[in-house]
């Protein structure tokens, strides 16, 4: 059974490695706030520029994936051999992980091949040099060691201190990885939390329920000291960093430091009539202006939309009169930078400073009528349409059960030579020109239909599964039944893993509502690999109650 076992994984990697391999790379080389803002930070970190110059840009978005992309290219690791080799290490440590929690080598390597061969890593979104590939394993590989630390804290684990410290260490680096990849860090910690808890509890069938209670508390403080201090290492040296290239000790300046208070001050405004997708409208920027000389600043560049940036909600949203939630922070930064006021980060952060001290000045004395800002560019809570975020939040759960991202064919790379040239700076392997690579993307593209085959597949096994799963679960929590399937800990760890798709959607849902399409987007990547995690081990939880029962049935007696 071993030997099966090892041939099984072997051959779903190098089935996992062809099919990545068969299905070219593309980017859209002219997305100067995504694709080409990775590349351009890769670019400057393998010449020694850390993210480069300072614009309006650098610092918009978390730089862990431009980290990335810098490494392979220092490796001459091919590009999408190391992002299937990050893919099929997350499967692998958590495929390990579960394994181990069950006592259960048949339903890791089921797990493995499952995650190993996901179909939406091979779709459009998985192909795209972009984070939400590179991301997903990572949250994933973050979610297997956090099982495995949990498991080391455990009573009666028997896993020395030594050996807790790396495993912590290592959990620390990933968590840094993720804090640092995408700007929504929350989404995860309430699955990380009901694994850290449920599964550091140890087995409550243990013969002694109270003996190394103290020394597990010890691991844990242990185990829980470690991570703290190298996330706020990695994360705080990424600040330091930034502050002395920069002058401003921030992550990601879109969503946090004084851009980010002046746009959620500026929302919370009340003036005109309040319009989906629409945060900040004409009246509101009027009545900032007006009490505000550096908001005003901006008039003519905004007002003007002399950066074009209503066309793309009126694309998406048909938002065409005004500035549409997902476009408008740019549009503002943009319209700071026609100013001068994007010199450094220091001035960036003083120039929106002093627009969000004015806000604030004018919510106070009464000339302002204003709500209360939410953080994380959200609107106001009583714009918030609930209904639409429900809609929304269903929508990227179908999407996700559906394995709707192996069904999108990659589209054509798009770039300026110029841009171009940025990413083979960034990229090995890529054609001379953006003619030849769209030659040999139109020539490769279609060579693999393996990801809509084994997305139907998925979707097929996937709808079969989801009620069987249910029950499984449902079985398995009662107390009585542990006893039986030896695996307390492994109901939580698939429950933790189908609040991580919950959660994720509802968080879909509510961006989907506010500020742009996100529901049926490359945004759902990191939730099928929870999926496949809930639906595997809800049915291996179930065939272990069927089979329980079958050894401890009475045996028939004739008469």
């Amino acid at each position: 059974m071993r030997a099966l076992g090892v041939v099984l994984v072997v051959s779903a990697s190098a089935v996992a490695v062809v099919l990545r391999l068969t299905e070219p790379a593309w980017f859209y080389g002219d997305a100067g706030h995504d694709d080409q803002l990775f590349a351009r930070g890769a670019s400057a970190l393998l010449q020694g520029e850390w993210l480069g110059p300072y614009d309006n840009r650098t610092l918009i978005k978390g730089p862990a994936y431009s980290f990335f992309l810098a490494a392979t290219y220092a490796t001459h690791v091919p590009y999408l051999l190391a992002l299937v080799g990050v893919q099929l290490v997350a499967a692998g440590a958590l495929a390990t992980a579960v394994a181990r929690t069950a006592r259960s080598a048949g339903l890791g390597v089921l797990l493995f091949t499952a995650l190993a061969l996901d179909p939406s890593q091979l779709g459009a979104a998985g192909s795209r040099v972009s984070r939400d590939a590179w991301y997903s394993s990572i949250c994933l590989l973050l979610f297997a060691l956090a099982i495995a630390v949990a498991r080391a804290c455990a009573p009666k684990s028997g896993v020395s201190a030594r050996h807790l410290v790396a495993l912590s260490l290592l959990c620390g680096a990933v968590l840094v990885l993720y804090a640092l990849g995408r700007e929504e860090r929350l989404w995860l910690v309430p699955s990380l939390a009901v694994v850290a808890l449920a599964v550091s509890r140890g087995r409550r069938n243990s013969e002694d329920r109270t003996a190394g209670r103290r020394t597990a508390w010890r691991m844990r403080g242990l185990a829980l000291s470690v991570v703290a201090v190298v996330l706020a290492t990695g994360v705080g040296t990424v600040a330091m960093i930034n502050q002395r290239e920069y002058g401003a000790r921030v992550i990601t300046d879109l969503a946090e430091g004084e851009f980010a208070r002046a746009y959620g001050a500026w929302q919370s405004v009340r003036a005109g009539s309040s319009r989906p997708f629409v945060p900040i409208n004409a009246a509101q920027r009027t009545a900032v202006y007006d009490i505000s000389a550096s908001a005003n600043e901006m008039q003519p560049f905004l007002e003007n939309d002399v950066g074009g940036w209503r066309q793309p909600g009126c694309a998406a949203l048909r938002v065409c009169d005004d500035f549409a939630a997902g476009w408008l922070p740019y549009a503002l930064r943009d319209a700071a930078a026609s100013t001068g006021h994007f010199d450094d980060a220091a001035s960036a952060q003083r120039f929106y400073r002093r627009v969000a001290d004015d806000i604030a000045a004018g919510c106070r004395s009464g000339t302002l009528e204003c709500g209360k800002p939410l953080p994380l560019l959200l609107p106001p809570l009583e714009d918030i349409d609930i209904g639409a975020v429900a809609a929304g939040s269903r929508a990227s759960l179908s999407h996700v059960i559906h394995f709707r991202e192996s069904a999108a064919p990659p589209p054509l790379t798009e770039a300026a030579p110029a841009n171009y040239e940025l990413f083979r700076r960034a990229i090995r392997g890529l054609p001379p020109s953006v003619e030849q690579k769209q030659a040999q993307e139109r020539r490769d593209g279609p060579a693999s239909g393996a990801a809509g085959v084994l997305g139907t597949l998925y979707m097929c096994v996937a709808f079969i599964a989801l009620i069987p799963a249910l029950v499984g679960y449902i079985t398995n929590l009662r107390p009585r039944s542990w006893s039986t399937v030896h695996a307390p800990e492994l109901v939580w760890i698939g429950l933790a893993a189908g609040l991580a798709c919950a959660v994720r959607a509802a968080l879909l849902g509510l961006i989907d509502a506010t500020s742009f399409p996100a529901a049926k987007t490359g945004y759902t990547l990191p939730s099928t690999g929870f999926l496949i995690v809930f639906l595997a081990i809800g049915l291996w939880l179930l065939v272990g109650q069927f089979a329980a029962r079958s050894r401890h049935a009475p045996i028939p007696v004739g008469p």
